[in-house]
């Protein structure tokens, strides 16, 4: 065999190796997208009950999501559960929230890897608010 095969052997095997590299990444990211965009189908394994999502969250390391998965939607406040999933889709009910959906999404930070706070806000009509912050140690669940 020459050099020249071998080497062109060489860059064969290269470009193969970096081609899957690159395929085993792409749907390693495509699984994490699927993780963050679980649909109300998926979390009715857990309760029949559930109407919809009003806010999410992944964990700092991204091996948790977070749902507030709505039971009860009234006029200015929505009513249900706080769902933890793993990423073998492992789900379990942590919690209750009664608040406004106005901003809810946006009041939610986790502060320390495991703890995540949020703002409930019970909108009592006529511009009256009562606003509660809340933590919820995920590691502890």
């Amino acid at each position: 065999m020459s050099k020249l095969s071998i080497r062109l052997g060489i860059v064969v095997v290269l470009i193969a190796v970096g081609g899957l590299i690159t395929w085993f990444s792409s749907n390693n990211k495509s699984s994490n997208n699927h993780f963050s965009d679980i649909s109300i189908k998926e979390l009715s394994v857990l309760s029949p009950d559930y109407l919809s999502v009003l806010a999410k969250i992944t964990s700092p390391d991204g091996k948790h999501l977070v749902v507030f998965a709505v039971t009860d939607e009234g006029n200015k406040n929505d009513y249900g559960d706080i769902v933890l999933i793993n990423k073998s889709y492992q789900m379990k009910k942590i919690g209750n929230f009664n608040t406004s959906s106005d901003g809810f999404a946006e009041t939610l930070e986790f502060i320390s890897p495991t703890n995540l706070r949020y703002i409930e806000a019970i909108n009592n009509g006529g511009g009256i608010v009562d606003s509660t912050e809340r933590t919820i140690d995920i590691a502890n669940q």
